[in-house]
């Protein structure tokens, strides 16, 4: 070590190595501030728009229960539950113009920490299967409004054949208008068309 300092040049060299060696530190320490700073950005911004999160809804006899998907609340949620069949029909008289019958809600905030019946926005009781007409399976669309985002859930049910007045869910949930579904859920014995697809919106079969 003596004779390392006795040199000029090996003592500037070796404090040029440590210059660099404490830049390296400092730069790498303004790195994990930055990226510490981007993600307490993007936690607030998802806290603000909802972020991950989306609905999700299984009907059962207590109603139409929603509860969220995801590690973020959504907000100022409003919407209406469709019966599919009743779209369909109003398409082929040309009436779609006049609008659909359907079952609106209004419930405000939810968050993933719990889940509820949806109440009618205007008898505030639980939407529930008997509040549409009567079939042996149903397709339903849920369109979803929040401060942020718009999501179209759609949902199909089918007879479980193992536990009689229960049903076979099987879902999708589209977010602002994408083609591309956010999530979905389709179980493995749930009935499927000669194409192997659940037919969600009832599509007219092709000539």
């Amino acid at each position: 070590m003596k004779s390392l300092l006795s040199n000029p040049a090996s003592v500037v060299l070796f404090g040029s190595g440590l210059a660099v060696f404490g830049s390296l530190i400092a730069a790498f320490g303004v790195y994990l501030g930055s990226v510490q700073e981007n993600r307490q950005a993007e936690h607030l911004l998802a806290s603000v728009t909802g972020g991950d999160a989306y609905p999700c809804v299984v009907a059962g006899p207590g109603g139409f229960f929603l509860h969220v998907q995801g590690n973020y609340p959504l907000y100022e949620v409003s919407g209406r539950i469709v019966d599919v069949v009743v779209l369909r029909e109003a398409v082929a008289k040309g009436a779609i113009q006049h609008g659909v019958e359907a079952r609106y809600f209004d419930v405000g905030t939810v968050s993933s920490a719990y889940g509820f019946d949806i109440p009618d926005k205007y008898t505030g009781r639980p939407i529930t299967l008997n509040d549409f007409a009567r079939r042996d399976s149903y397709r339903f669309i849920i369109n979803f409004f929040t401060r942020h985002h718009t999501f179209n859930f759609r949902l199909a049910l089918e007879p479980s054949p193992n536990a009689k007045g229960y049903w076979l869910h099987a879902w999708q949930v589209f977010r602002d208008g994408e083609d591309t579904a956010l999530a979905e859920s389709i179980p493995a014995d749930f009935p499927r068309n000669e194409k192997n697809e659940v037919d969600f919106l009832l599509l007219p079969e092709e000539a």
